[in-house]
This record gives structure tokens, C-alpha cells and sequence, in this order.
């Protein structure tokens, strides 16, 4: 009943449904928890009301009970009412936040694989797609980018993998704090490796895409963008890690020595960027920040130009 529609899910809860639901998870028979926190999700999921009307019960006080239950369809649809609830508000996920707390979703992410996986994965990303960066930071400090990333590397389907992807965008995306922990942790290869596989769907590709994006975009560290310069990267994705070296480039005179130390100067002048295009741009504008003499040095052409000199200073 609840599944169908709001109005049938609203005639379980006026007529006291939910205590009576409520109670039922701690019942020791897997198959009735089964059903009931997935009913549960489906009444949460209808309306904003409707939700206030699962976390006014003490269902939220028994979801970490039931996400270590043995029986696997058990942990994964009480994850599906934290799925559910997360997505409502940012008032909802920090009840989740306050009451199950972060760690209980990333270790019911971390024990289970395959279709269990999905509802904790998805609730993750809702915690941390609201504005309220703190809820993203506490996640992050339970290692949640950890077992998003674990997602993305070993599932075998591409579903997955695509909500694991979304949910990491939505976690770089608020500050550099947070982008910089991500990409610390190789998430930024990662996601470009799964955007490159030729295997990966037009989902995948594109949710894997728009994370990196996000996360170069918050990145302040040049350290972790530099080494994903490389010809053969897409054109966006390459333009966008050009940019931001070139928003940090300027900072700092370290920041300045190290991309020239470290190699990236010299990869970012053997980019294949044609004229009038934006990587063109700004390797110009880059190739301003730093004297004529360090541009003629890296040059692709830096190496005939030497070699004719030599040859007409012998004539």
C-alpha cells in the first residue's frame, strides 16, 4: 500500500502505522523486518511530511541495529529509509547525522557489495548534496570517500559505480578542504581512469566527468591537479585542470617553482591545444606568469631551435 501512492502511505500514518512499524524492528524474524523497513521507505520517501512522520518515531534510534542485522535484505532496506529520509532536507540528514551517525552508513558500505551497496552509497550522496558543507566534513572524517572510492574501484556493474561517482562529486564540491582530502586519497585518478575505460557506460562516463570537474574546481593545492595534465585526457577535463593551475599559479612564488620543478610546465607546452581554443588560452596566459627566456626553454621546438644555432655558429 504505502509503495503505490502519498494518499495510501498518509492513511498508514494517521492511522498510527508507523509506532506500530516502529516496534516491529526489533522483531527477531528477518523476513518481517524485511518488509517492514521497506515499507517504511516508501512512506518516507512520498512527502516531506510524511518523513518527519518516520524520524518523529523511534525508527531512526533502531536503523543501526538493523544495518548490522545478519540477514543482508534487512541492512539494505534500512538503508533504502535512510536513503529516503537523507534526500528530504537538510533538516532530515542531520537527523541522520545526529541519530545513526555517519560511521554506521560507511561500515554497512564497507561489509556488503553489489545491490546492497546502493541505498547507503545513495545516502551518502544526499547527506552531502546539501549546502550545509559540516554534514559533507563529518562524513569525510568517517572515511566515507574511502568506501565511495572502494565502490568505484571493485563493483563489477556500472550502476554502481555511477552513484559511487555522484555521490564523491557532491562531496568535493563544497570547499578545498574537502576537494583536497578527495584528491589526496587518488580519487581524482580514479575517476579518471573510469571516465576513460572504453567499457564504462554514458552514465558512468558522465557522472565520473562531472565529479572530477567539480573537485579540480575546489582543489588549492597545485600538487594534486598537476599530475593529471597529460595529453590524451579529455578536452573539458583538461581545460578545467589548466584553469585551475592557472587560478593557483599566481598565489604563490612556490606554487610557481614547483609546477616548473616538478615537470608540469614543460607537459603543459607539449598540450596539443589549437588556436583559438581555451586550453590555448590559458597555456598563454600561464606561459605569461613566468619569464621569455623559461617559455624558449620548454618550447616544443626549444631543441631544433638550439640544434640551428649550433649549426650556424659553425658556419
Amino acid at each position: 500500500m504505502s509503495r503505490h501512492s502519498k494518499e495510501l502511505a498518509r492513511n498508514i500514518v494517521n492511522e498510527g502505522g508507523i509506532p506500530a512499524l516502529a516496534r516491529l524492528l526489533s522483531h527477531p524474524d528477518p523476513l518481517l523486518k524485511r518488509q517492514v523497513c521497506a515499507c517504511l521507505a516508501y512512506i518516507a520517501g512520498h512527502a516531506i511530511e510524511l518523513a518527519d512522520a518516520v524520524v518523529s518515531s523511534d525508527v531512526l534510534h533502531k536503523i543501526p541495529g538493523c544495518l548490522k542485522d545478519v540477514d543482508i535484505k534487512v541492512r539494505m532496506n534500512a538503508a533504502c529509509i535512510l536513503r529516503e529520509v537523507a534526500r528530504t532536507s537538510v533538516r532530515h540528514a542531520n537527523l541522520i547525522m545526529l541519530i545513526v551517525g555517519p560511521a554506521a552508513i560507511v561500515d554497512f558500505i564497507s561489509n556488503c557489495t553489489g545491490d546492497a551497496r546502493l541505498p547507503g552509497i545513495t545516502t551518502l550522496g544526499f547527506i552531502a548534496k546539501h549546502d550545509e558543507e559540516t554534514l559533507a566534513k563529518d562524513c569525510i572524517k568517517e572515511n566515507a570517500h574511502i568506501a565511495l572510492k572502494d565502490a568505484l574501484t571493485h563493483e563489477t556493474q556500472d550502476k554502481i559505480k555511477e552513484k559511487a561517482a555522484w555521490a564523491l562529486g557532491k562531496f568535493g564540491k563544497h570547499s578545498a578542504d574537502h576537494a583536497n582530502v578527495l584528491a589526496e586519497a587518488g580519487i581524482l585518478e580514479k575517476l579518471l581512469e573510469v571516465f576513460a575505460l572504453h567499457d564504462s557506460s554514458a552514465g558512468l562516463k558522465e557522472k565520473a566527468k562531472k565529479a572530477l570537474m567539480k573537485i579540480i574546481q575546489k582543489c588549492n593545492k597545485i600538487q594534486l591537479i598537476e599530475p593529471l595534465i597529460r595529453n590524451g585526457v579529455d578536452l573539458d577535463v583538461l581545460t578545467c585542470l589548466v584553469e585551475q593551475c592557472y587560478q593557483l599559479l599566481p598565489i604563490s612564488l612556490e606554487s610557481k617553482k614547483y609546477f616548473l620543478q616538478c615537470g608540469g610546465f614543460q607537459k603543459l607546452q607539449q598540450l596539443k591545444a589549437d588556436g583559438g581554443t581555451k586550453l590555448k588560452e590559458l597555456r598563454d596566459k600561464i606561459n605569461g606568469l613566468y619569464p621569455t627566456e623559461v617559455v624558449q626553454y620548454y618550447a616544443p621546438d626549444a631543441k631544433e631551435r638550439i640544434i640551428k644555432k649550433i649549426e650556424e655558429a659553425q658556419d
